[in-house]
C-alpha cells in the first residue's frame, strides 16, 4: 500500500504544478485522470 500513497502524493504534487502552469487547460486533464 506505501507504494499507492507515493503515487497518491505524486499525482497530487502534478496536479497543483499543472494546476499552476495550465490553469484552466488543467480541467480536461482531470477528466483524463478520472
Amino acid at each position: 500500500m506505501p507504494k499507492e500513497t507515493r503515487a497518491m502524493k505524486r499525482k497530487r504534487k502534478h496536479l497543483r504544478v499543472r494546476k499552476k502552469v495550465l490553469g484552466t487547460q488543467e480541467r480536461p486533464r482531470l477528466n483524463i485522470y478520472k
